[in-house]
């Protein structure tokens, strides 16, 4: 699914979302980050969300996205248009998300992004795959 087509679909979050770039932060848990950005919503600030190099096992890096929202944020389809935004601004060919199976919400909102079942972690979680 397109951006554009998602803003439309996500009724009342529509192109009331913007991302704000904080290029200033290098690391996030002693991880390389490759972008983070603010999220507002009607101007006020909604969360973040980042992406950040991930080589836990010794093999090549493979850039990982995390949304975070603010409790009064949740539930209004922000986090599906940020993932989507934070995706096609980072210019990466390909992205990636870990989510637990009991964060459905989380599940479904990496899903309206574009994002599709990729593969599982030795912990169980899955692992989602978003490509341009």
């Amino acid at each position: 699914m397109t951006l554009k087509k998602l803003q439309k679909k996500s009724a009342p979050a529509k192109n009331n979302i913007a991302l704000k770039s904080a290029a200033s932060i290098k690391k996030i848990d002693g991880q390389k980050a490759l972008n983070f950005w603010h999220i507002f919503y009607n101007r006020k600030r909604a969360g973040k969300v980042y992406i950040v190099e991930t080589n836990s096992d010794g093999s090549a890096s493979t850039p990982f996205i995390t949304v975070m929202l603010n409790k009064p944020m949740q539930g209004k389809g922000i986090g599906s248009v940020a993932f989507a935004m934070a995706c096609t601004l980072s210019r990466l060919p390909a992205v990636y998300a870990m989510v637990r199976k009991s964060n459905i919400a989380s599940q479904k909102s990496l899903e309206k992004a574009g994002f599709v079942p990729y593969s599982k972690n030795k912990a169980g979680q899955d692992i989602l795959r978003w490509s341009k």
